[in-house]
């Protein structure tokens, strides 16, 4: 122990039969699978132990981490629950709570981790299970007072027939996360996981969907953001013709979720943090500026296509930039300090639309407005 509030036991002892390779040593980025899941804990500063049984020396040999706990299950062909109790075994009582990870759910985000560790503080004789879509994925959180039962335990139905004896103790938790529901299984769920890899930082429209449940976004917001998201993809992608490189489908996210924040205060800020509590920090950026472009900011092309896209959507309505401000510039005549912020965000929109325009050859009405 190192003096950490809380424990991970990582579950590697399996067989990887349906795989057919051994999938704890698989590649992820530069490291292992086991490697990554493992980072994924020590990153929140939750102390590990990986429990080893099929193929043990050669897990051991393989991966690079080594401020770990190691423990071999020689049970480990009775099953998942046996590594739990083996893992279980050697966890120093002190700890407030366990999370139970396997190994091949190798893509849960370090932002779902946080969100069971923040809901372990207020609800710390819990067990936790982090829920997308509705149901229940990986990892599930014990507190430490149910070790002693966990390990007394002889039923048939493995761990969830043990977690099913405490219903009055279950607590869900919300996340934007569908790797909470990936593992890898199959031959085919390599090339997933390396897709999904590709596009971690993005977030999926379902995934878009539950940052908007979470943060509790109306329906009219979300209504707006699906227009600028239709006129942001679609300028992408006459962009992408050209031959212009530009990331459509970060373009569609930041765009359908600019508005989360709507509601709040500074709410191009207060979205971006939303995001970056998710761990979406890319998107982030786009949300970040979608209101007014700071003059000391380089924003990408993503998020200048979304800052645009949103001066052609007022409400769900379709409208020219001129007549998207006119209203503003009414309403603000007599405040010369607003009515100077408007201008300056209306002159701001003109000129990137004059940029873009200069990488298509032509007027973006004619898209727009198709």
């Amino acid at each position: 122990m190192k003096n950490y509030l809380y424990a991970a036991v990582i579950l590697a002892a399996g067989l990887s039969s349906r795989m057919h390779v051994f999938k704890p040593l698989l590649p992820v980025n530069n490291e292992t699978v086991a490697d990554h899941v493992i980072s994924l804990f020590q990153n929140c500063n939750i102390d590990v132990t990986l429990v080893t049984g099929w193929r043990h020396q050669e897990l051991i040999s393989g991966i690079k981490s080594r401020n770990i706990t190691i423990i071999e299950n020689p049970e480990y062909r009775n099953g998942m629950f046996s590594s739990v109790q083996a893992g279980f075994r050697q966890l120093h009582p002190t700890y407030r709570g366990v999370f139970i990870m396997p190994v091949d759910v190798p893509l849960v985000r370090p932002a779902t981790i946080k969100r069971i560790l923040n809901t372990a503080t207020t609800n710390p004789d819990r067990i936790i299970y982090p829920v997308f879509s509705g149901k229940h994925g990986h990892p599930t959180f014990l507190p430490t007072t149910l070790i002693p039962e966990v390990m007394n335990w002889k039923k048939a139905g493995g761990l969830k027939a043990f977690l099913d004896v405490f219903p009055e103790l279950h607590c869900e938790v919300k996340v934007a996360d569908e790797n909470i529901h990936f593992d890898i299984d199959e031959p085919e769920d390599f090339s997933q996981m390396q897709e999904r890899l590709r596009k971690y930082d993005i977030p999926t429209p379902a995934e878009c969907d539950a940052v908007f449940d979470i943060s509790g976004t109306a329906e009219n917001i979300r209504a707006h953001c699906c227009k600028v998201a239709e006129i942001a993809v679609a300028i992408a992608t006459a962009l992408a013709v050209t031959g212009k490189i530009v990331d459509i489908e970060a373009v569609q996210a930041g765009a359908v979720l600019h508005d989360v924040a709507r509601e709040e205060p500074k709410h191009s800020a207060a979205g971006s943090r939303i995001l970056r509590e998710f761990g979406f920090d890319r998107i982030a950026n786009i949300v970040e500026t979608h209101t007014e472009i700071p003059l000391n900011i380089k924003p990408s092309l993503e998020a200048k296509i979304v800052f645009l896209a949103d001066k052609f959507v007022r409400r769900e309505e379709i409208v020219s930039i001129e007549e998207r401000y006119s209203a503003s510039s009414r309403n603000y005549a007599t405040t010369p300090e607003i009515a100077a912020i408007v201008q300056h965000r209306k002159e701001q929109a003109l000129n990137t639309k004059k940029e873009i325009e200069v990488f298509l050859g032509y007027s973006l009405e004619s898209i727009i407005f198709r």
